[in-house]
């Protein structure tokens, strides 16, 4: 029997969001038992790791939020494993087979976990460090996306300290290269946390506002009229598979982190509500546009070197034009809503990409990582 570490929380704004998440993937381990032993380790808001032995209640993630960590790591990167201590020198081991990030934000999906995964040699549910961290940017994204000549809305860029030095200028661009509607976005989050339509130059610095109080990095995306959203989830490492598309319906201006996660005006219950009732599968769309998603969806994946699953958001205007929004590289629940529309369920979905990080490992160990030289000579 193999043990999963599954990490969840993390020291970002979308905290709540990886809580919720990993207690959906907890259930879906239920149906399990006999094939893996999962480990919830949880990463507070100010980065301590609190271990427990079974999944816990939101009201114990609540009194361990100012915890101290009950753990340690043994670093031994030639055993393959993660090695946990309890309680320091007289505390028991927990040997974790293959990491399972179920994290989101910065400070966690953003590579930063991936690589302590990767520096420990242990296998790693879902891409590593190059595909979290660039699938993370939304900046890095859509210039990857651009250099491969994939479709993407005009866009443009500037740091915080740009705007707090002179925020004329800073406007003056935007509205001289991109036109209304504007979408100002924190460059490296997610959930739609400090995400704002502007539709006039009053609205667009209120916008800016709100960005940088959550990134140093901003990004202004040109916006669609009468758009759509689809969304296509990929799964997979060396051969790449599609889900049934989706496309999101909401009543605001842009699907909101309320809509998202909460749905129907209910506050908390840790069920994802909104992503579950508020979605079209399949989303209806002609064969051709089915077909170019479904292919750029691979596309950017194989790009990324993404691995496990991801979800590729997109934008389709009024002509049938396609552009890619982003890469959520570990979305919340790993899609799984998808995936049982596309006829694969949770548990199986579980196996499949364990196997997959499990794949991933072994290509990676037949890299060499030692060269003869005559430099120590």
């Amino acid at each position: 029997m193999k043990t999963i570490g599954l990490f969840f929380g993390g020291k970002s704004v979308e905290h709540d969001v990886s809580v919720v998440s990993a207690k959906i993937i907890n259930r879906g381990f239920e149906n399990l038992i006999s094939e893996y032993k999962v480990v919830p380790i949880y990463i507070t808001p100010r980065g301590e790791w609190i271990i427990f032995k079974n999944f816990p209640s939101f009201r114990e993630l609540k009194e361990k939020r100012g915890s101290k960590s009950n753990v340690h790591v043994l670093f031994n990167p030639s055993s393959e494993k993660l090695v946990l201590k309890k309680n320091w020198f007289f505390g028991k081991k927990i040997i974790i087979d293959i990491a399972f990030p179920m994290v989101h934000g910065n400070n966690c999906e953003d590579g930063t976990l991936q690589g302590f995964f990767e520096t420990a040699n242990v296998p790693l549910v879902g891409p590593s460090v190059l595909g979290s961290a660039v699938g993370m940017d939304k900046v890095i994204t859509k210039d990857i996306c651009r250099a491969n000549n994939l479709p993407i809305v005009d866009y443009l860029w500037f740091y915080r300290e740009e705007w707090e030095k002179d925020q004329k200028k800073i406007k003056d661009k935007i509205m001289e290269k991109l036109h209304f509607p504007i979408f100002i976005k924190p460059a490296n989050l997610g959930s739609s946390i400090g995400i704002t339509k502007a539709d006039d130059e009053r609205t667009l610095e209120d916008a800016i506002e709100v960005a940088v109080r959550y990134a140093r990095k901003i990004i202004a995306e040109e916006g669609i009229k009468e758009v759509r959203e689809i969304n296509c989830a990929v799964i997979g490492f060396k051969e790449k598979e599609t889900s049934l598309l989706e496309e999101p319906v909401h009543y605001s201006k842009f699907l909101t982190f309320e809509e998202k996660y909460i749905g129907e005006g209910k506050k908390g219950g840790g069920t994802m509500a909104g992503a579950k009732t508020k979605v079209k599968i399949p989303a209806v769309v002609g064969e051709a546009t089915r077909e170019k998603i479904e292919n750029l969806s691979k596309k950017i994946f194989g790009l990324l070197e993404c691995s496990g699953v991801s979800r590729v958001d997109f934008l389709l205007d009024s002509s049938g034009g396609v552009f890619i929004n982003e890469i959520n590289t570990i979305p919340g629940s790993l899609q799984q809503h998808l995936w049982k529309a596309s006829g694969l369920e949770l548990p199986n979905l579980l196996r499949r990409i364990i196997s997959l990080a499990e794949d991933s490992f072994i290509e990676k160990k037949k890299n060499l990582t030692r060269f003869e030289s005559a430099l120590l000579r």
